[in-house]
């Protein structure tokens, strides 16, 4: 570096040395032609060979010129006095004008000494400015660095490369446009820097918006188990009610049956009454009217039982669409509730008590067949007493009519509770086609923010393979400005 300095220092001082060596040997030749033409000095020429530097050489010649009493040695030629005859008057002529030469000649080294001090100082203030360029151009390389850390996947893009090339090679002409570019990396780095602070504002957002969604889809989750807890206690009450729907019809079925087997009774007792009434005709003909009373008697019996059997028939077709209706139904609420086998315990035990409660229902019908058969037996011990037949037929009667009323009552009430477990059914159905909607779009709201996530990533990836390209090349400027700094060495 020094050397370098001392070179360029010398750069501009060359051309003044070189007039100041002219100046000198233009003065020696002038004083050895005159003395040559007055004949009194003989000039021997020296060695012709020059083997120092210029520039050393006429230094050694102003030199001479500076001593008085040193005559010779100028220029590469070697003056000697041959005559001591000389006018004192011409050799003083001589030495003032030399003297005025060569005060002329200080006074242009001294203005070249200024020269060359001011250009020295200008190069120290260049040198100063350049090792503070230098200094901060370091502090970038270290931020650089840093930075290439976090940036080291990127180098498959040539026409960055390319482009930053031809830069270098402007700016090795160049130092300003080096600083222009240097600015204008800068600038794309602090635009860069600013795009991923924001980019990663954006992300702290859309985290923040994603924590918020995902808080609210847990909190419609907590309201959808709750919906299914209420859901399931509907379940249970409409599972409860069809098992009462059940235990009705089976209760239904066993009135039917023993209302059968009254009937049947019936028709035997009347049977047996007529085949009485026939051996009372034949033994007392007395009892005719009674005979034909009994017939029209025994005949709206056969009307009732008609109508009785044709309302029995009603009513079956009634059970048998209502039975249809409830094997669909219980077709649908398989499928509905084929996830609910956790109550299937308490389907047991209710059918374990409704099972119970049959046991009761039979025992109390073996009861009734008992008490029938005394009934029976009673008529038989009475067959004689028609009043008394006529009154239990009547009570009998009433006894079936009230039956059948309990019966159409507990009908009611079984059709009633089935419309009300179809109603809840369908609200039931309403209320989850209603969640099933509002899953569906929260998922498609979490899909749209999954996606929105997916872009910002993409965009935060792209705008960090930026940063990887401004350091890379920023790096290979870096580089080709130290070669650069290296040649000016």
């Amino acid at each position: 570096m020094n050397l370098a300095r001392s070179r360029t220092a010398d750069l501009p001082l060359r051309p003044l040395l070189y007039a100041v060596g002219s100046a000198a040997a233009a003065a020696g030749v002038y004083c050895y032609i005159k003395k040559r033409g007055d004949g009194e000095r003989t000039v021997e020429p020296a060695d012709t060979t020059l083997t120092e530097d210029p520039v050393q050489t006429q230094l050694s010649l102003v030199d001479s010129l500076l001593d008085p009493g040193l005559m010779s040695d100028m220029d590469g030629v070697s003056v000697t006095q041959t005559d001591r005859a000389v006018p004192q008057s011409d050799m003083m002529a001589q030495m003032n004008t030399l003297r005025g030469s060569v005060q002329q000649l200080e006074e242009e080294l001294s203005e070249t000494h200024r020269l060359f001090d001011k250009i020295t100082r200008e190069r120290e203030r260049e040198q100063e400015e350049h090792s503070i360029l230098k200094s901060k151009y370091n502090e970038m390389r270290e931020t650089l660095q840093q930075q290439n850390e976090l940036l080291k996947e990127y180098e498959q893009e040539q026409e960055a490369h390319s482009i930053l090339n031809s830069l270098c090679d402007c700016m090795s002409n160049n130092e300003k446009s080096l600083k222009v570019s240097l600015a204008e990396a800068e600038r794309k780095y602090e635009q860069a820097m600013e795009s991923n602070a924001q980019l990663e504002n954006e992300k702290s957002d859309l985290l923040s918006q994603m924590n918020i969604l995902q808080s609210s889809v847990k909190q419609l989750e907590e309201e959808l188990t709750e919906t299914q807890k209420m859901h399931d206690e509907i379940t249970n009450d409409y599972e409860i009610s069809q098992c009462i729907y059940k235990y009705m019809i089976s209760r239904y079925n066993s009135m039917e049956y023993r209302l059968n087997e009254k009937i049947d009774s019936l028709r035997a007792t009347v049977a047996l009454t007529e085949m009485k009434y026939q051996e009372v005709v034949e033994s007392n003909d007395n009892l005719n009217n009674r005979n034909s009373e009994l017939i029209t008697q025994v005949n709206e019996m056969q009307r009732v039982m008609n109508e009785l059997e044709q309302q029995h028939a009603s009513a079956q077709r009634t059970f048998h669409e209502i039975t249809r209706e409830n094997e669909r139904k219980d077709q649908e609420l398989r499928k509905l509730y084929s996830t609910q086998k956790d109550m299937q315990d308490i389907v047991f035990k209710d059918y374990e008590a409704l099972c119970q409660s049959h046991t009761t229902m039979i025992s109390q019908n073996n009861e009734l067949k008992e008490q029938h058969e005394e009934l029976l037996k009673e008529c038989e011990r009475q067959r004689e007493a028609h009043d008394i037949l006529r009154s239990q037929y009547e009570k009998m009667k009433d006894n079936l009519s009230d039956n059948e009323k309990s019966l159409m009552a507990t009908l009611a009430e079984a059709v009633a509770t089935h419309e009300q477990a179809l109603e809840s059914n369908a609200q039931l159905e309403k209320e989850k086609v209603d969640l099933m909607y509002h899953v569906h779009k929260l998922r498609g709201t979490v899909q749209q923010l999954e996606e929105m996530l997916y872009e910002a990533n993409m965009t935060c990836n792209m705008i960090m393979q930026d940063l990887e390209r401004a350091g890379d090349a920023y790096s290979i400027l870096k580089s080709q400005y130290e070669d650069i700094l290296k040649q000016c060495d």
